[in-house]
């Protein structure tokens, strides 16, 4: 039996043996069982979280560095310094990356979890690098347009 099959089948199992527990009522005589299958219950959630996070992470990294990267116009980006900066990567990149992160978090928790606290931190951290990256923008627009454009922008998202 492969490693993932075991781990959802003791899952299910376990999940099975608390809605037993449940269903017949939690007294003294299965609390300690109860307190043992929550547990046992917790750490094959978790073991599952995290090996989804490592494959989707493993993935990402490869898709980043196991290929040429192209810019916005499709040319191959050289890895030196160029037009905007070191490794090639534009201003603003790394707080696209940051919003991108932080709502595959948003969105796995929200999912997963629900509204709890990280997922609510993870939305948190989205907002204020979707705040940070309007702010980049505005320090680095070069005519009145651009900046009239960004300030559209700035309202409509507050007008929302």
């Amino acid at each position: 039996m492969e490693e993932k099959n075991w781990c959802e089948e003791t899952l299910k199992i376990v999940e099975s043996q608390i809605g037993d527990i449940n269903n017949s009522g939690i007294v003294a005589s299965n609390i300690d069982y109860l307190y043992k299958l929550v547990d046992i219950h917790k750490d094959l959630s978790n073991e599952k979280y995290w090996k989804e996070k490592l494959d989707i992470m493993y993935r990402e990294y490869n898709d980043n560095y196991g290929r040429r990267r192209r810019d916005s116009r499709g040319r191959y980006m050289t890895g030196e310094y160029g037009r905007r900066g070191m490794n090639g990567r534009y201003r603003g990149e790394d707080h696209i990356d940051d919003m991108y992160s932080n709502y595959q978090n948003y969105s796995e928790g929200r999912d997963a979890y629900g509204a709890d606290q990280e997922t609510l931190k993870s939305l948190e951290k989205m907002l204020k690098s979707t705040k940070d990256f309007m702010k980049m923008l505005g320090r680095e627009a070069k005519s009145e347009e651009e900046i009239e454009m960004i300030r559209e922008t700035a309202r409509e998202i507050s007008e929302m």
